[in-house]
């Protein structure tokens, strides 16, 4: 019931607005979406392509009549739709409809491990790489070309035409395949150039693991090249600064190769930063084995150059695995016996290094082999690989061989730096075996000369090291005379202050008993056999009286 104080026109004038929603309360329901209308505008152009060797320059003609071209299609390469080995020119072509729209479209072309040039309506609009006369072969990522946009009131199909110049001579198993390693998307210029940065984002997080590996391997190499600076004697931490420097230098080269059209050189000073790599692994092992040999050295620096020269040598597939597995596995133990053979003569730096090199080896070679062994068609260890290659993708993709890098990393550093602090201390421990000595040998060379009635004597003692084996002695004698002994023991260092400590004792005491230098001599010298044995002294006595007699004896 409504208020007495509601007349009827305030009644009438709420309902109104009611009644003015009614025929709206269609249109108020949940959207219907379109498939169709709303769907993504890219298209992968993996259907038939018109194909054609050789070379025109009006085959880029919208108007030219390619009827009697062969028709190939656009994902595969033209080895494998029976036009294998040919090199040198080829042309595809293809319409592509555009039904009056005005929005621009782009081409995302595959990755081509060739020179081509791209034309849309007969118009140049984009060139990989570079083409006769001055050709040039590069690599690098998918290129996007942006075609032109078409009146909106043109249906007419545009003509997409792809002069591809194929500059080397294919062969069984190469990496390098002629014309198209996958088929082009075409669609609307935001997407595809979206779809392009996720593309190159994705290939830069797959490779997380490696960079993080570049990371330590930037700092390792850093510390190796300080502690070089603070040990120059110690060639071992720049060997290990080398080879970390070279690994970084070469995952570099992969980041960079990800987002630049690079030409070959710079794949050629890639494998030249690997093998260099692998050649200062070879001489920070020997030189940490403490094995110095040339022979063993050129044994690894050549299968290391083996493995690099077989990638332009014609091999097949097959074979060409097979060798580099074989050689891997070789130079894997050959390093692993070097480390072996220098843990056995008691080398502990060979001991520890022999742990993270054995599992990192023990790690690497199954894989290689397990790769071997999928290309000779035994396809049910796939999986298996797989799982080795990608063990798990949290927090980013890393692989069984990832993990075994890193801690061979961490692990061989760890090794230089206990290396490091044990030579520190032993030097800090001889440091203060010196000083003890060097005080030794304070007390027992005089500061002060004797005083000696009659005779004037002065003298300067400077060692060239920290402890010297020169020494001198002034004894006064009865009848106010003096015996001057000065002599120079071989060596330097603790030896060195242990026999002079010894000469100054046998002296002091000889003294008492005969003042003659030939018989001060003679004594000393059978005291001195039975205690030196590869050192040797010289050794001057003079006695000088007090009437200006000298009487002097060397030997």
């Amino acid at each position: 019931m409504l208020p007495r104080s509601w007349d009827k026109l305030k009644i009438v004038c709420l309902c109104l607005p009611v009644l003015f929603l009614i025929p709206f309360a269609d249109a108020a329901r949940a959207q219907v979406f379109d498939l169709e209308a709303n769907r993504v505008q890219m298209t992968e152009l993996n259907g038939l392509w018109r194909f054609h060797t050789g070379d025109n320059p009006r085959w880029s003609d919208p108007n030219f009549d390619d009827s009697s071209w062969s028709l190939i299609r656009g994902d595969e390469s033209w080895d494998e739709q029976g036009f294998k080995g040919y090199k040198g020119f080829a042309w595809y072509r293809m319409q592509v409809k555009y039904t009056g729209r005005t929005a621009p479209l782009a081409l995302l072309m595959p990755y081509l491990s060739t020179s081509y040039q791209v034309f849309a309506g007969g118009r140049l609009i984009g060139e990989y790489g570079g083409m006769p006369p001055r050709g040039k072969s590069v690599y690098g990522p998918s290129p996007v070309f942006f075609l032109p946009v078409e009146p909106a009131a043109s249906s007419r199909p545009i003509v997409i035409a792809i002069r591809d110049w194929y500059w080397t001579r294919p062969r069984e198993g190469s990496v390098l395949r002629s014309g198209f390693w996958g088929a082009p998307l075409l669609g609307d210029a935001a997407l595809i150039t979206d779809w392009n940065d996720f593309g190159m984002q994705r290939s830069y997080w797959r490779l997380s693991a490696a960079n993080f590996k570049l990371t330590i391997e930037l700092m390792a190499g850093f510390a190796g090249f300080v502690i070089f600076f603070l040990r120059r004697n110690d060639r071992e931490y720049l060997w290990f600064g080398l080879f970390q420097f070279f690994g970084a230098l070469e995952l570099l080269l992969w980041d960079y190769r990800l987002s630049h059209a690079y030409p070959r050189s710079v794949q050629w000073f890639g494998e030249a930063a690997s093998a260099a790599n692998d050649v200062f692994l070879i001489v920070f092992i020997l030189s940490m084995s403490k094995s110095p040999s040339v022979k063993w050295f050129l044994i690894g620096v050549s299968m290391v150059l083996l493995i690099h020269l077989l990638a332009p040598m014609p091999l097949g597939a097959i074979a060409y695995s097979i060798s580099v597995v074989v050689l891997t596995t070789l130079i894997d133990l050959y390093l692993l016996a070097i480390l072996w053979t220098g843990a056995r003569h008691g080398n502990r730096d060979a001991m520890l290094l022999l742990v993270p090199v054995g599992i990192y080896y023990g790690v690497q070679v199954p894989y290689f082999a397990a790769l071997t062994i999928s290309e000779l068609g035994y396809t049910r260890i796939q999986p298996a690989i797989s799982k080795y290659a990608e063990l798990s993708i949290w927090p980013f993709p890393y692989s069984v061989l990832d993990i075994a890098a890193i801690l061979f990393l961490i692990s061989t550093l760890g090794v230089l730096v206990l290396r490091f602090a044990r030579l520190r201390g032993e030097e800090q421990r001889l440091v203060a075996e010196l000083e003890s000595a060097r005080t030794v040998q304070q007390v027992l060379v005089p500061s002060e000369v004797p005083t000696v009635p009659g005779l004037t004597i002065d003298c300067v003692y400077k060692p060239a090291g920290l402890v010297g084996g020169d020494f001198f002695q002034v004894i006064p004698t009865p009848n106010d005379g003096a015996l001057i002994v000065i002599g120079d023991v071989s060596g330097k260092g603790m030896p060195a202050a242990m026999a002079v400590s010894l000469l100054v004792g046998t002296v002091r005491t000889l003294a008492h008993y005969t003042q003659s230098p030939s018989e001060i001599l003679s004594a000393m010298n059978k005291r001195m056999l039975a205690r030196s044995k590869d050192g040797f002294t010289t050794c001057l006595v003079l006695r000088v009286v007090r009437n200006g007699r000298i009487q002097i004896a060397n030997a």
